[in-house]
């Protein structure tokens, strides 16, 4: 029952976040060595089956090329992705992530010492305080710009750090003995309303109406033209502002299921595991760079370059192209 269990939550982490599944993976595998004893020899198997994968995915199979250094052309694609690079946080940054595993490994000597620590806690702590240590040595890696290092996101095991020391502060908060339980509850409560401002406040600071979650589309003029290019041609390749994804909150490909030139938010990600894709997605952010204020000599010259079909624009901006489409805020105009 605990395997399936496992099993289940590390697929769940998977559908989150391939590299989160890694990490969960890792902890569980950590866990289960100090938990079962009997069950290490299993586990050292897997691991030298798991190297000898490694080995060969690195060398001859799908990730060949990844050890390498990536150049300053490849990680200016990545510029706004500091979080890939622990050694370029500022202190507070480190302040707050290593504080984790502290709080985690404080939280379980002092329920150690309270005598109620289970086996499954214990295996569960050594399993998080690993994945601290997998992201120190990654830290002198990422610092070499080396590019499966950055590729793993092993800044990603704070994830599961966080997590597992908010619970261990809950605890303390209840279990604190000069505290009145009702004061307890008002601390964690007031946590709480605390991460839930900074929700908030993360969602709207950019102006755009950005929601955590929403059971269908919003009813805007951005998603009203993704819903005319949802209704045509299968093929058609549109241009749009190289950032719309961030600035109305849903993509080209999303919400028209259409292709766009670049979404370079998205782009740049998936420009992270290679580098001939970063220069694509460099070479096409360069191209559509300024792009509000493009009149139609340039809109023609990256259909032509790109072959491009359509491209969303101002409904207020003047235009002799053929306008196929327009709403209150924006318009679709024909580059064929």
């Amino acid at each position: 029952g605990r395997l399936r269990l496992a099993a289940f939550a590390i697929m769940l982490a998977a559908a989150i976040h391939p590299t989160t599944a890694l990490w969960f993976a890792m902890a569980w595998a950590v866990a289960l060595w100090v938990l079962h004893p009997r069950s290490r020899r299993a586990l050292i198997l897997a691991a030298a089956a798991a190297a000898a994968l490694a080995v060969w995915l690195l060398t001859s199979g799908p990730l060949a090329g990844r050890l390498v250094v990536m150049d300053r052309a490849w990680l200016d694609v990545l510029g706004d992705k500091d979080y890939l690079f622990p050694a370029d946080w500022p202190s507070y940054a480190w302040l707050l992530n290593l504080l984790y595993p502290i709080i985690i490994a404080a939280a379980y000597v002092a329920r150690r010492r309270a005598g109620i620590v289970t086996d499954g806690e214990r295996a569960l702590t050594w399993g998080l305080l690993t994945l601290a240590i997998v992201f120190l040595i990654s830290v002198p890696l990422t610092m070499m710009h080396l590019a499966l290092a950055v590729q793993l996101q092993v800044p990603r095991v704070f994830w599961l750090l966080d997590f597992a020391a908010m619970a261990a502060i809950a605890w303390a908060l209840m279990q604190w003995r000069t505290l009145p339980r009702a004061a307890a509850v008002g601390v964690v409560a007031l946590l709480v309303a605390a991460s839930i401002g900074r929700s908030a406040y993360v969602l709207t600071r950019s102006g755009a109406d950005v929601r955590l979650f929403t059971p269908s589309l919003p009813a805007t003029p951005w998603v009203d033209v993704l819903s005319w290019l949802r209704t045509q041609p299968i093929g058609i390749h549109v241009l749009a502002d190289p950032e719309h994804g961030w600035k109305h909150g849903i993509s080209v490909r999303v919400g028209a299921r259409r292709d766009t030139l670049i979404e370079f938010t998205k782009d740049a990600s998936i420009g992270m595991y290679d580098r001939n894709v970063a220069m694509r997605v460099a070479d096409r952010a360069a191209a559509t760079s300024g792009y509000e204020g493009f009149d139609d000599a340039r809109l023609r010259s990256l259909a032509e370059r790109y072959d491009l079909d359509v491209a969303i624009v101002r409904a207020d901006r003047p235009t002799s192209l053929p306008v196929l489409y327009r709403n209150t805020a924006f318009a679709v105009v024909d580059l064929r």
